[in-house]
């Protein structure tokens, strides 16, 4: 076994628990002091041979080396490449500032650990007892929880991009929480908005039933981009409600038609589509 293999064999004990760091830093000492020492009469040797045997005995040695530190370098940086992302889930702030910047970040990966997993399976069944009673139905949301996820995060971006937000300009600003209270030894909420401010303005997202589990807050029922309602948008709300109220009145239906033709051309230049939808609406007035 070469000094690589050795120092990655104890550097994995390490990283199990067996060995502490103390204890480890003890044994990688002994092991390099062995290897010091057995270049040294390698060196006392080789002064007692043939140039071209020296060369021969050099060659193990080299070679040890060459595989060696390559994996010795591996040893150490495997536990952080396979540690992966995290998010912050200690509170409902937390959540929410998480779920931002995962998003602008464009992290899928990270995206998941906002909803049930495997992990919480242990804590729902001690927590919850729906799950406790029929433990196959823990199983199914949390296989469905994987599939929701991944359809979740195409949708709100897909939804993101009709709107004209960047994800990438998202920041963090703040949450808004809706009964958050402990029900029946679990703390759950309504649901939380989480505000951000984006390269179109301030957006917001809801995240439904939120609950907090062994490790922090993820989503109880669904995480969605709520859209954001430009100024048009807003106006051709108010006029549709505006003219459908006018019934009989000839004059109000004149001068809401009058409006409306004049919001339709600043809507068509603007190409704002959700609020063309909105004035649209005009039409199921009676």
């Amino acid at each position: 076994m070469t000094v690589g293999d050795e120092l990655t064999k104890l550097n994995g004990l390490r990283e199990e628990g067996v060995l502490s760091e103390e204890e480890f830093q003890t044994q990688k000492e002994r092991i390099l002091a062995g290897q010091t020492a057995a270049g040294t009469r390698n060196k006392d040797a080789s002064s007692k041979v043939p140039n071209g045997e020296k060369s021969k005995s050099k060659l193990p040695l080299i070679l040890g080396l060459s595989i060696g530190i390559p994996l010795l370098a591996l040893a150490i940086l495997l536990p952080i490449m396979l540690s992966g992302p995290s998010a912050d889930l200690e509170t409902t702030e937390s959540l929410g500032q998480s779920v931002i910047e995962v998003i602008a970040n464009n992290d899928r990966q990270t995206f998941r650990e906002f909803y049930l997993k495997e992990e919480d399976r242990e804590w729902a069944l001690q927590n919850i007892p729906k799950a406790a009673k029929k433990p196959e139905r823990l199983d199914k949301w949390i296989a469905e929880a994987n599939a929701k996820s991944l359809e979740e995060w195409f949708e709100l971006r897909e939804h993101m991009e009709k709107d004209g937000v960047d994800p990438s300009s998202l920041e963090f600003n703040r949450v808004v929480e809706d009964d958050c209270r402990e029900r029946k030894g679990v703390f759950k909420c309504d649901d939380i908005t989480v505000f951000a401010k984006s390269n179109v303005g301030e957006v917001k997202f809801k995240i439904d039933d939120p609950i907090k589990t062994g490790r922090g807050w993820i989503v109880g029922d669904y995480l969605k981009y709520k859209s954001r309602k430009s100024e048009l948008h807003q106006r051709a709300d108010a006029l549709v409600i505006k003219a459908c109220a006018c019934a009989e009145d000839a004059k109000c239906k004149l001068d809401a038609a009058m409006e409306t033709l004049k919001l339709a051309k600043e809507i068509s230049a603007a190409a704002d589509k959700a609020a063309a939808e909105s004035l649209a609406k005009l039409r199921d007035c009676k």
